[in-house]
């Protein structure tokens, strides 16, 4: 049944439609799907973005939008915010949608005279808006990114995608990216390590000048790349100083670039280096391998998405404060060594292996589908109708896949193999379906008492993906029903997941009897545990 907010804003209603952006860089790039989202729903609709003339630049190539409006000096000050009612009054929106939290952003679509005005109810703005969202504050700790999707999915009716965000680039801006590049001496034949050592928030957020020198030089020095260091003109004299410590050549755009061509400047490098920052998000955003140094700032709210990031972060007992300037001795950040970047750099990157990527490893009968003493014909074979979509999601968080199961039955002489093998493409083929797929299938197919190495919660077939997959066991999540998946989980040091289908609920009551073996997660069924995970 549709909600009243989706019977009332139906998009065939909705003719133009405005947003407002978030304010930080940051933040815009973190709600790029739950724009997209919105995009897809009012396909028909005309859609203005108004934010500032930074984001603006960074959505350009995007292809959210239909039209911009600029928050730039015609629009500062009091005559300024008059002027731009007035002008949002001319076009006669009926819908605003407000990424922005703030009072102000109310007040004007308000006097703007726009029908439908949706936000998050906060900041004291609830009466002036049609359709408040409202906030409650245990989101507060979920991701920003998933904080804009929980805001846009009573709108458009369905559950948004938890998904990287996408920064596009013209092939012109490309080819102006060569030339600049060419012009600064920075070679195209060797890989570019970009740095970049600045946030705009305040210095808290900044790792120290010298660390960066001598991680430059040690860059350089041992992966025979360039340093290319990035950032605003304000930050010039930050990277001058960064530069005069180091014994290597190196290269600086500070200053050089606007932001589209900041944009396609960190999409050339190999890898990028930075503080928690709008650069971040950029380079996280491009798909470039990013690590990132934390320090006062909460890394499971404003971290990059994907399993193309790394961090790095001391649990000092002050962070995250949140703070602009540390008023004490900056310990989240003194305390982060140049060889701890430096290798965490190398193991993650230049081992040979993405030893950072994670893995979920699904158990198959109860978790997958439905649980059958011996899951022996293909009539038994009833997959969960959540099971395509939990997938999905993680397909979409490129996040490789795989079941491990036990299937004894088919030494017991209950079935064959070759049914197995059939049973594993029957569900190929229905999540297929909706555009969701299995990285690899692996079962033991013998009795608990042949003591195979395989069988769970022995770590057999886990090997046996590591032969051909380089997965980061310590943040790959195991989901299951049974205690044996959670045994599992604990021996590879990967994250237990519990789901309640199956004999679910059978083994929480053991686990509550016995004590000691603790989930990570209790979910009621797979979808739950994916959500969970993204």
């Amino acid at each position: 049944m549709p909600t009243e907010l989706e019977f009332k804003v139906k998009p065939e209603r909705v003719k133009r439609v405005l947003i407002r952006t978030p304010n930080w860089i940051g933040d815009a790039v973190l709600s790029i799907p739950a724009m997209t989202a919105v995009r897809k729903h009012f396909v028909d609709s005309e859609i203005s973005i108004l934010g500032p003339d930074s984001v603006i630049q960074l959505l350009l190539e995007n292809k959210i939008a239909d039209r911009f409006i600029s928050l730039d000096n015609n629009y500062r000050g009091l005559g300024g915010k008059l002027r731009l009612i007035q002008n949002l009054k001319k076009q006669r929106f009926d819908l605003a949608i407000l990424f922005q939290n703030a009072f102000e952003a109310a007040l004007i679509v308000f006097l703007s005279s726009i029908r439908y005005r949706y936000g998050y109810n906060r900041d004291g703005r609830g009466f002036l808006l049609t359709d408040p969202v409202p906030f409650f504050s245990k989101s507060e700790k979920a991701h920003q990114l998933q904080y804009y999707l929980n805001l846009v999915k009573p709108l458009i009716g369905v559950e948004p995608v938890f998904e990287k965000p996408v920064l596009k680039i013209s092939e012109r801006e490309k080819e102006n990216t060569r030339i600049l590049f060419k012009e600064e001496g920075i070679s195209e034949n060797k890989k570019i390590i970009g740095i970049n050592p600045g946030a705009a928030y305040g210095s808290a957020k900044r790792w120290l000048p010298e660390r960066f020198s001598h991680l430059g030089d040690r860059l350089i020095r041992e992966t025979q790349s360039q340093v290319v260091f990035f950032g605003s003109s304000s930050e010039t004299a930050l990277v001058k100083k960064i530069q005069s410590q180091m014994t290597e050549k190196s290269f600086a755009l500070t200053g050089k670039t606007n932001l589209r061509e900041l944009i396609a400047a960190i999409a050339r490098c190999s890898w990028f280096v930075t503080n928690d920052s709008g650069p971040m998000h950029i380079a996280s955003a491009l798909s470039i391998p990013t690590l990132s140094i934390f320090g006062p700032t909460d890394d499971t709210t404003t971290s990059p998405v994907g399993n193309d990031s790394v961090i790095i972060k001391k649990n000092v007992e002050c962070s995250p404060c949140l703070l602009r300037e540390c008023p004490i001795d900056h310990r989240c950040m003194t305390s982060i060594t140049v060889d701890e970047v430096f290798n965490l750099f190398h193991t993650s990157w230049l081992s040979g292996k993405d030893t950072f990527s994670p893995a979920v490893f699904f158990d198959r009968d109860g978790t997958i589908n439905e649980e059958s003493h011996y899951v022996s014909s293909e009539e038994q074979f009833k997959i969960f109708t959540e099971t395509p979509k939990a997938i999905f999601l993680l397909n979409q968080m490129q996040i490789p896949v795989f079941i491990v199961s036990n299937q004894s039955g088919v030494e017991r002489g209950y079935f064959t193999e070759d049914l197995v093998i059939k049973l594993h493409e029957i569900l190929k083929e229905n999540l297929s379906r909706e555009e969701a797929k299995i990285t690899g299938f692996f079962y033991c197919p013998h009795r608990p008492e042949t003591g195979c190495s395989c069988r769970k919660p022995e770590v057999g077939m886990i090997n046996k993906i590591l032969e051909d997959h380089s997965i980061n066991l310590k943040k790959s999540y195991f989901v299951g029903d049974q205690l044996s998946d959670m045994m599992l989980a604990e021996r590879i040091g990967a994250k237990g997941i519990l789901v309640l289908s199956g004999k679910g609920k059978e083994t929480l009551s053991k686990l509550k009897i016995e004590g000691g073996l603790r989930p990570a997660y209790v979910a009621d069924h797979i979808l739950d545990a994916s959500k969970w995970i993204c």
